[in-house]
């Protein structure tokens, strides 16, 4: 064989092997990736559908919108996020089985849950008779968001018969942190968490400033969040004395332990007993 028919032998044999290995990195790598339909058209629909003018709004059409989402696609990115929203839209819906049903599967896929999502979950787990999760759960998420705050403010607590109150001084309250002070109270037994908040609320200053004239500008709130509600414990014009707003958040929390809102259990299709409000039970950091 000629030294040219060689040369050519061994450019062709060269581009098959290219050829099969590109074959086999090709089918690899759709393996690997996830269905296109599920990443970009499903979604798409799902996002469609959740606003679907055609549709009543409410849990119940966002519930049954996102399962049919859930069951045609399962990459864990989409998963993770339409879970999550299954989940509230079960609790708001009184499916609470189900509730905890998607919340599992957002965390089996990855999910990281926020802050209020998280007392969802602990929602959900005590709605579906998990107590002892439920106030781990609670205790575990009290113990993260202290650890966090204690690099923007300044931490104390304070052990009462019923439970522990933490104290919270932001170091430099801004735009990001309203709050001025936060009194956190941790049930030692079961029982939902409950705050008081020293804040100046610019929306509530701005309404008050209407009825009121100049003097609003000056309004301070303590405010207590619990699970079902919030209420305003005190409300000073001016500054207000440290001790008086202390003592005043030590007198309500403390009473608010001795007997702890418990989220009261619904019979299945009645909207759950969730938890509103907790936007500010723990204050938001930046």
């Amino acid at each position: 064989m000629s030294k040219r028919m060689r040369r050519i032998l061994a450019i062709i044999t060269g581009l098959v092997t290219l050829f099969m290995a590109l074959q086999l990195s090709f089918a690899m790598a759709s393996e690997a990736l996830p269905d296109r339909a599920c990443t970009v058209a499903t979604r798409i629909a799902y996002e469609k559908a959740l606003t679907d003018p055609a549709a009543e709004q409410n849990p119940a059409h966002q519930l049954a919108v996102a399962e049919a989402f859930l069951v045609s696609c399962d990459v864990p990115l989409h998963v993770q996020a339409v879970a999550k929203q299954a989940a509230r839209a079960a609790l708001d819906a009184g499916e609470t089985a189900k509730s905890l049903t998607h919340f599992e599967l957002a965390l089996n896929n990855g999910a990281a849950l926020t802050e209020q999502e998280q007392l969802d979950y602990m929602l959900s787990l005590w709605l579906n008779g998990k107590t002892e999760h439920a106030w781990t759960l609670r205790d575990e998420l009290i113990d993260y968001w202290l650890a966090r705050a204690s690099r923007v403010a300044t931490v104390t607590s304070t052990n009462v018969r019923d439970g522990m109150i933490y104290k919270i001084v932001f170091d430099d309250p801004s735009d990001t942190i309203k709050t001025q002070t936060h009194w956190l109270a941790q049930p030692h037994g079961e029982g939902w968490p409950a705050a008081v908040s020293l804040n100046s609320d610019p929306s509530l200053i701005a309404l008050a400033t209407f009825r009121m004239g100049p003097k609003a500008q000056s309004m301070q709130d303590l405010t207590l969040t619990q699970c079902r509600g919030r209420q305003t414990a005190a409300r000073v014009f001016g500054q207000i004395v440290p001790e008086i707003a202390e003592q005043t958040a030590l007198d309500v929390l403390t009473a608010y332990l001795r007997a702890p809102q418990v989220p009261a259990h619904h019979a299945a299709g009645n909207p759950a007993a969730t938890c509103y409000s907790t936007d500010r039970l723990l204050t938001p950091l930046r």
